[in-house]
């Protein structure tokens, strides 16, 4: 039996960025020592969401696990051969390397990808050979699929917002605190301008005041004011016109090589290109941008099933559109 050298999925955006709607393209690569007898070579295509997160009941001392899922879409696609519900035939893959061309047409309105603590939305391209014996080799693909929203399109992110709160402690006067937001809508890598007030009218010291970027849950201890942010894909266009967020870094030619329609090597190759994301047709002009991967946590998944190809972990984190307009955390007392 021919052992499998290579076995890769490549995606023409080199990246794996796409948007709802879109054509996803790319091809498989198969590379053989020696001739595979197999039942065919098949690709599955699949979004879903998942969140799982547990309470705690202090009073009982147990806590109890909530867990849900949503499928988006699952579909697959026959590259060779044919798929098993359709019989038990084999055909022969010959030895040396193969390449098969896709193009799958991403559903519309899909939910952006997203890691988190307790949930996550993801997607992945899965290259499946189907051998005799119930035995198969499986090639893991994760890309990122973006959501399309626009600061411009809604009201409330252009108004303004604040909230105030405060905390006794014990006997003590309050301490209090108020903050301010010129707007409500932002988008990643623009700074966000805090304005802050707070009094100490208790007789305890405070150690330290902070703001915090999260996206759930606060905790009840501390004195907390929680201002609701929208963060979006698209800018706002007065913010833009203001200040414009920097171009990005030029990316270095992708270059990559692929065998003719035929398939099998006969001496000649022609070059992929691999391109950038690009917007769909129907989306506004963005602002220069770049991509940065996704800050919260990483996915793991096996990056292959093939007994005769036990290779460990794969690790993903999807990307989102970043704007650059330099500016690093900071308080107003240290900004120039």
């Amino acid at each position: 039996m021919g052992k499998l050298n290579i076995f890769e999925i490549t995606l023409s955006n080199f990246q794996g960025v796409y948007y709802a709607g879109q054509n996803m393209k790319g091809h498989l690569t198969v590379e053989l020592t020696k001739e595979m007898s197999i039942i065919g070579i098949r690709l599955k295509f699949k979004g879903k969401a998942s969140v799982r997160f547990s309470e705690s009941n202090i009073i009982l001392l147990e806590s109890t696990t909530y867990h849900s899922s949503e499928k988006y879409f699952e579909e697959e696609m026959l590259l060779f051969g044919i798929l098993p519900g359709q019989g038990r035939d084999t055909v022969k893959l010959p030895a040396g390397r193969t390449t098969f061309p896709f193009c799958f047409g991403l559903p519309p309105n899909l939910p952006s990808s997203f890691e988190g603590t307790d949930g996550s939305v993801k997607y992945t391209v899965t290259a499946i050979i189907d051998r005799s014996g119930m035995h198969t080799s499986t090639k893991i693909r994760p890309f990122t699929i973006i959501g399309i929203m626009d600061l411009n399109a809604d009201a409330n992110a252009v108004m303004p917002i604040e909230g105030a709160n405060e905390k006794t402690l014990f006997a003590s006067g309050p301490i209090s605190a108020s903050f301010h937001l010129e707007r409500r809508g932002y988008v990643p890598g623009e700074p966000i301008k805090l304005m802050a007030n707070i009094k100490n009218n208790s007789k305890t010291n405070m150690k330290s005041s902070y703001v915090e970027l999260k996206m759930l849950k606060v905790q009840p201890s501390a004195l907390k004011v929680p201002l609701d942010i929208i963060i979006g894909t698209i800018p706002l266009h007065e913010v833009v016109e203001l200040c414009p967020p920097r171009a990005p870094q030029p990316l270095q030619p992708q270059i990559r090589y692929r065998l003719p329609a035929s398939g099998m090597y006969g001496g000649v190759v022609m070059p992929l290109v691999y391109s950038q994301p690009a917007m769909p047709s129907n989306a506004p002009d963005l602002p220069p941008h770049s991509y940065r991967k996704c800050a919260i946590k990483k996915w793991g998944e096996k990056d292959t099933e093939d007994n005769d190809d036990p290779r460990g972990y794969l690790e993903y984190a999807p990307l989102y559109i970043y704007y650059d307009w330099g500016h690093q955390p900071t308080t107003m007392s240290e900004a120039p």
